[in-house]
């Protein structure tokens, strides 16, 4: 709960992902992100929201992870896509591209 009060929670759950070595501290991590961005107190900018959109396919597709870490994952990219899908970026749609988006990373691993 603390990091979800934190104003640096955002980048404190970033780095517990990447320096973490359990699957807890992953799990620990992506449930408070989807608990950051469904916030509605939270208001991210559409450019940090893509970013962690990015992110979060990134890491999916690039770690050995549990069952339940990749859920949690999968949980946050819908959370943002879904809270993102009437926002616009330099006349795009970035959160409307989800088949495109997963096929890139999947292939191109980002």
């Amino acid at each position: 709960m603390n990091l979800v009060e934190d104003a640096q929670g955002l980048e404190k759950c970033q780095m517990l992902l990447e320096r973490g070595t359990t699957p807890y501290s992953q799990s620990c991590a992506t449930t408070t992100l989807v608990k950051l961005v469904s916030r509605p107190s939270t208001t991210l900018e559409i450019q940090k929201r893509i970013d962690i959109k990015n992110y979060v396919l990134n890491y999916l597709f690039t770690r050995n992870l549990e069952s339940f870490d990749v859920k949690n994952l999968i949980q946050l990219y819908a959370k943002i896509t879904k809270l993102g899908w009437l926002d616009s970026y330099d006349g795009d749609w970035p959160f409307r591209n989800v088949v495109d988006d997963v096929e890139k990373f999947q292939k191109g691993k980002g």
